[in-house]
C-alpha cells in the first residue's frame, strides 16, 4: 500500500509508505537560499546572502555562520542565540567584521555582512539553523583588484 499527497498551495508534503511498517515524512517546504558564489576584491565589504523561502521569522532561533574549512575550534564566523550575538564562540579573525541584519531576521533574512575582506576570507561559508536542521553554503572568492574570475559556477554575485 502506498499513498502520496502533495499540497503545493501550502508548500506542505506528506508521504506515508506502509510496505514493511510505516514511514512518515513531513516537510513544510522551508528552505534556505544562497547563491553559489560571491566575488569580491580585497578591502571590500560583502554580503553573503542566506534567505528563508518562504520567509519566516527566525529572530528567536539559533543561527550559525561558519567556515567548515577552518579548525573546528575556530570555525564560527557568527552565532546568534536567544536574540543575542554570541561572541565567545566566534573566530577572532571575524571580531568586529561579521554582522547580521538583525532587523531583517523577522523576514527570514540571515545574510552575513563581512567588512574589509582579505584573501584569508576566501572560502566556503555555511549558514545553519540548528533547530530546523536546515543549512546552505556560499563560496566567497576574494581577489586583488578587479582581476578575479570565477569559472564553473552557474550563479554568483559580483560586488563592484
Amino acid at each position: 500500500m502506498f499513498k502520496e499527497q502533495l499540497n503545493t498551495k501550502s508548500s506542505f508534503f506528506l508521504l506515508i509508505n506502509c510496505l514493511n511498517g510505516c514511514l512518515i515524512v513531513l516537510s513544510t517546504g522551508q528552505s534556505l537560499w544562497s547563491p553559489r558564489a560571491v566575488v569580491a576584491s580585497v578591502g571590500d565589504d560583502v554580503v553573503l546572502p542566506c534567505l528563508f523561502r518562504p520567509p519566516r521569522d527566525v529572530s528567536g532561533q539559533t543561527l550559525e555562520w561558519s567556515r567548515p574549512d577552518l579548525d573546528p575550534k575556530f570555525a564560527f564566523v557568527f552565532v546568534w542565540r536567544s536574540s543575542l550575538e554570541l561572541t565567545v564562540l566566534r573566530n577572532p579573525a571575524f571580531a568586529g567584521r561579521a554582522t547580521l541584519f538583525t532587523d531583517e531576521l523577522k523576514h527570514g533574512n540571515i545574510s552575513l555582512k563581512l567588512t574589509s575582506v582579505g584573501v584569508s576570507d576566501d572560502g566556503t561559508y555555511r549558514c545553519f539553523v540548528p533547530e530546523l536542521g536546515i543549512d546552505s553554503t556560499v563560496r566567497l572568492h576574494v581577489g586583488i583588484g578587479r582581476r578575479l574570475f570565477v569559472l564553473h559556477t552557474q550563479e554568483f554575485v559580483l560586488n563592484m
